[in-house]
């Protein structure tokens, strides 16, 4: 009988140590997250905030892909920029003549053409062309040459092709 109550205050003590254990660990968790978030600074440098807003949160720090490829505009380019053939013509759409404005009497720049790219908003939807604004203002010298020759072309013969 002593025995087995010995045995029990031994067990009664190893439960009170662990917990005792247990609430010194928490105080130390508490502690080091106190400092934590105290020395985070937004006005300074906000990398280890957002390091453990990301850390917290199970979001990545790693930049996403960009998913936007140069085969998808060049792919969009040539869909677009094809002739139809003389059947697809009807399907054209004629811009009725009007007195010609001294600002579209002649062929498009590239300074008028980079003006007007500079001015575009970004994050907006794309249109029917299926062009994204992004797209075309990442435009090479060669696309942004054919699509002033493009535009030019269109003024010209005062036709707009059929997407």
């Amino acid at each position: 009988m002593m025995m087995m109550m010995m045995l029990m205050m031994v067990m009664m003590m190893m439960i009170l140590m662990m917990v005792l254990m247990l609430i010194m660990t928490s105080r130390q968790r508490q502690a080091r997250w106190e400092e934590t978030v105290t020395s985070i600074d937004f006005t300074h440098s906000s990398r280890k905030a957002w390091s453990t807003i990301n850390r917290l949160s199970g979001l990545s720090s790693k930049p996403k892909p960009c998913l936007v490829t140069a085969n998808s505009i060049a792919s969009v380019l040539v869909e677009n920029g094809k002739w139809r053939d003389k059947s697809a013509d009807s399907k054209r759409h004629t811009i009725v003549s009007q007195p010609a404005s001294p600002g579209l009497s002649g062929p498009v720049t590239l300074e008028q053409l980079m003006d007007s790219i500079i001015h575009m908003k970004n994050g907006k939807a794309r249109g029917i062309d299926l062009f994204h604004t992004e797209f075309i203002k990442h435009l090479g010298f060669h696309a942004l040459n054919w699509l002033r020759l493009f535009l030019s072309n269109c003024l010209s013969t005062l036709t707009i092709p059929a997407i």
